[in-house]
């Protein structure tokens, strides 16, 4: 568990006399402001099954969203935003977040 894994790695470099920061990031709206093309993107670039990736890009395609102003309704393409109501929201965003965690970090940094 990441639990686990945090305590462990702050006890270790305690005991060791190292230094230790933590550090804790709450991304407010993720799911809400992810981009469709980046998404699209990772699976264009993925070793995903063709049928699944389609499964994904069909349900980010043609989406749109209704704004209600002073002069009518107004309709505008979805370009951003995990769909609703969607148990894929987390998957998603843990797909294009996941590019942090593939970066080349100093020595002794754990992520």
């Amino acid at each position: 568990m990441a639990i686990t894994k945090l305590l462990d790695t702050i006890y270790k470099g305690k005991a060791s006399g190292d230094h230790v920061l933590v550090l804790s990031i709450d991304i407010k709206g993720a799911f809400d402001n992810i981009q469709h093309n980046a998404i699209v993107s990772y699976f264009d670039n993925s070793k995903c099954p063709a049928n699944i990736v389609n499964i994904f890009k069909s349900l980010l395609q043609n989406r749109k969203v209704i704004l209600n102003n002073c002069e009518g309704p107004e309709i505008r393409d979805q370009k951003q935003g995990c769909p609703q109501v969607s148990c894929s929201r987390p998957s998603l965003w843990n797909l294009i977040s996941s590019e942090i965690l593939q970066e080349n970090w100093p020595i002794n940094t754990s992520i």
